[in-house]
């Protein structure tokens, strides 16, 4: 990083401006980032894509997606058919609460390249959001087809087999993202959620220890862990008083993504 401000020390143009905000990027510092590449935005002398994605991305990781939908969406304007583009487009409107409009820049994206599995996932999500679960469920499918070892899909689609009544084929998906991915909170929350709408209170108990376990904050699993414990008569109010410290707590800006381009990965 220090090497990346004496550049800009040296020659405060828009390259050097941009480097240090993808530095800033890397080292999980959105903030810094946004600030960085505003600057290099300001001196830039024409319009450039790497630096407009590169602020996206920055404006998404620091909690700020209508700033970033509209920087995207003035990239993805002088690059109609950039799909990596429309992604992260999209999944700034999902992040903005806008799941229409996700999912139209989402379809264009996937028409922009179809065989992109992110592309397939976030379209799942916002199809999903909008109460659409027969689509959701295709595009979740196609994730998990072009990423087999993607547990996450997986995970998305038993939760939307789950909501379409099909418990059955919910825990097979849920049990396959565990196979690709031992120890999932997602996994095994939602697994535990399935146990205790058939009433197998200890048995849901289990699943959520076992999950937080493996992520100790996940909200899902402490809620629903209070609430099977409660149902088995036992003491539940450590795990409230924990799932209200999990709320109260800012959520991070930054995301430990797996992807190289585009939107965060879900974990």
């Amino acid at each position: 990083m220090a090497s990346f401000r004496l550049m800009v020390a040296a020659q405060p143009d828009s390259r050097s401006y941009y480097y240090l905000g993808v530095a800033y990027l890397q080292g999980d510092r959105p903030e810094e980032a946004v600030a960085a590449l505003r600057r290099a935005e300001a001196l830039e002398q024409r319009p450039n894509r790497a630096l407009e994605q590169s602020l996206g991305t920055a404006l998404l990781r620091a909690g700020d997606p209508e700033g970033a939908a509209v920087v995207l969406a003035r990239a993805a304007e002088r690059h109609p058919g950039a799909a990596d583009l429309l992604l992260q487009l999209g999944y700034a409107h999902y992040r903005r609460l806008d799941a229409e409009a996700a999912r139209s820049v989402l379809r264009r994206a996937r028409g922009a390249a179809p065989g992109d599995p992110r592309t397939h996932f976030h379209l799942g999500l916002a199809e999903s959001a909008l109460g659409d679960l027969p689509a959701a469920e295709t595009s979740f499918r196609e994730a998990a087809r072009l990423a087999p070892e993607d547990p996450e899909a997986r995970v998305a689609l038993g939760r939307t087999l789950a909501q379409r009544g099909r418990a059955g084929e919910a825990r097979a998906a849920y049990g396959e993202a565990l196979r690709l991915f031992p120890g999932s909170a997602a996994a095994l929350t939602a697994l535990g959620m399935l146990d205790l709408a058939d009433g197998e209170a200890e048995r849901a108990a289990r699943r959520f220890e076992e999950a937080l376990a493996s992520e100790p904050e996940h909200r899902q699993a402490l809620y629903n862990l209070g609430a099977a414990l409660r149902l088995l008569g036992r003491p539940a109010a450590a795990v409230e008083e924990r799932f209200e410290a999990t709320e109260a707590a800012p959520s991070p800006s930054g995301s430990r993504s797996r992807s190289r381009s585009g939107p965060p990965r879900r974990r």
